[in-house]
């Protein structure tokens, strides 16, 4: 839109090429230039301002105070001249001739001095603008700087903190966002690919210029609170600080932990969650060693393996629910699924295979108590809850109480033992009449049923059937030769 240009500054008094001095009366603008040379514009020597003037009639600027003749001394301007610039600035193209400068209904001015420094205005500029450079023929605002650290700054009152910053120089530079005087957005780009990047792909690069991801760092990532994520890929070494030389993965595990040196490791869901104090544990699978609260030195391996245990120690369970329902038992040794299941207090046992020493000797009481017991092979059971120093061997066999060992189930139908055999007790073999006595091997031993005892009356005598009269079961060995009364 065009304008006819008011001069508002002592330096257009002066410009005839630019100011329609003609159209002002040539006297007028003699007497002004004339003004201009004389002593007393000193003051005004760099700023050239007309305001600056002194003994000058006051010049109107605006509109309103080109139709204002109250104020204005308009003899001194020439009357013709009043009339005409009241005119045009009535005309439909003299809207604007207040300034190039305005917002909304509210002229205002831009006032810049000799130094290049804005002191007054606001407003929209019509056109492109630059600053400290010829605008851009195609951007609306152009800034240069040849300065470093300067740039662009927005504030909201001048106290030093900036809402928005542009700095650079050289190729480098930053960009700030603040909010009361922090940082809340930054970007420094004094290094060769900056230090951080957004693409047109909403990915977001720290340190690199070719983000692969939403978020791509190449450098280390420092967190003080919580982070979360759908799944996570790590491709070097992943080390925990701060837990007390403790290390914790998974969903909940170690979350009670006081972190007070307990070198405990939970690896799984909820793994150790409620741990506190207890120390030097390790546990590995889903709540393995769940309720453990002040237990130490446990090593549980498989779904809720020593899933109860609270204050035990010195228990290692592997295999899914193994040891599960310990609580205070301690030394334990559970291998196997469900092996030593039912435990809660008893100390001291050990147990292999599935279900090992879970169940008594019916196969549905729980066996809770039982201490010192060894049970080897899936199913093994103690005579009764509550037994101890009882040694249980092989598949589903069921103990003979307290201090006894058993070796296979009742479907073994023999048992062989390689090389001397040495007992300081009775040993007990099976019953044979003379008829039935099996093949014969040198030191064998057994009972005979039959046998004629008042034939027999002391060892070395050979074993013969009873011939009538009372039959007498005798123990015998095997020579070598004969059976005879052992």
């Amino acid at each position: 839109m065009a304008a006819f240009k008011i001069f508002r500054k002592f330096a257009d008094l002066l410009d005839r090429s630019t100011v329609d001095l003609p159209a002002i009366n040539t006297p007028l603008a003699d007497a002004l230039a004339a003004k201009a040379a004389s002593a007393d514009l000193s003051t005004v020597a760099t700023s050239g301002s007309y305001a600056d003037l002194s003994g000058t009639p006051t010049v109107p600027t605006t509109v309103a105070e080109l139709t204002d003749r109250t104020t204005y001394d308009f003899a001194t301007l020439n009357t013709p001249l009043a009339d005409a610039l009241a005119g045009k600035a009535t005309a439909a193209q003299g809207a604007l001739a207040d300034s190039a400068v305005q917002e909304g209904d509210s002229p205002s001015f831009v006032d810049i001095d000799a130094t290049g420094k804005v002191t007054a205005g606001r407003g929209e500029f019509l056109g492109n603008v630059g600053v400290g450079t010829s605008p851009h023929a195609s951007h609306p605002l152009k800034l240069l700087s040849t300065t470093q650290g300067r740039g662009l700054i927005i504030r909201e009152t001048d106290d030093g903190n900036d809402a928005v910053s542009v700095l650079g120089y050289n190729g480098g530079g930053t960009l700030s966002i603040k909010t009361s005087g922090s940082n809340t957005f930054y970007v420094d780009g004094t290094s060769s690919v900056g230090n951080a990047y957004f693409n047109n792909s909403g990915k977001f690069g720290i340190g690199t210029t070719s983000p692969a991801e939403k978020l791509d760092v190449a450098g280390n990532i420092k967190a003080s609170g919580t982070v979360t994520a759908a799944g996570a890929t790590f491709n070097g070494l992943v080390s925990q600080t701060g837990l007390g030389g403790s290390t914790y993965f998974g969903e909940g595990a170690g979350v009670a932990d006081d972190l007070s040196s307990n070198n405990n490791v939970g690896i799984g869901f909820e793994a150790l969650t409620s741990n506190t104090t207890g120390s030097s544990n390790t546990a590995s699978g889903y709540r393995s060693l769940y309720g453990n609260t002040t237990g130490n030195n446990n090593t549980a391996s498989g779904f809720l393996s020593l899933f109860s245990n609270i204050t035990g120690n010195y228990n290692t369970a592997s295999g899914r629910d193994s040891l599960i329902s310990n609580n205070t038992g301690n030394y334990n040794t559970a291998n196997g699924y469900q092996a030593l299941y039912a435990n809660t207090t008893g100390g001291n046992n050990t147990a292999s295979g599935s279900s090992a020493g879970r169940f008594i000797a019916d196969g549905t009481t729980a066996n809770q108590t039982s201490g010192t017991s060894v049970y080897l092979g899936a199913n093994t059971k103690p005579l009764a809850n509550g037994d101890a120093n009882e040694i249980v061997i092989g598949y589903n066999a069921i103990g003979a109480g307290s201090n006894s060992v058993v070796l296979g189930n009742d479907s073994i139908t023999k048992t062989v033992l390689r090389g001397d055999v040495e007992t300081n007790g009775t040993v007990t073999t099976g019953a044979y009449t003379v008829a039935t006595l099996p093949t014969p091997a040198t030191g064998m031993r057994c009972y005979v049923t039959d046998s004629n005892r008042s034939a027999s009356t002391h060892f070395g005598s050979t074993v013969i059937a009873a011939g009538g009269g009372t039959e007498y079961v005798v123990p015998v060995f095997y020579d070598g030769t004969n059976w005879i009364i052992a």
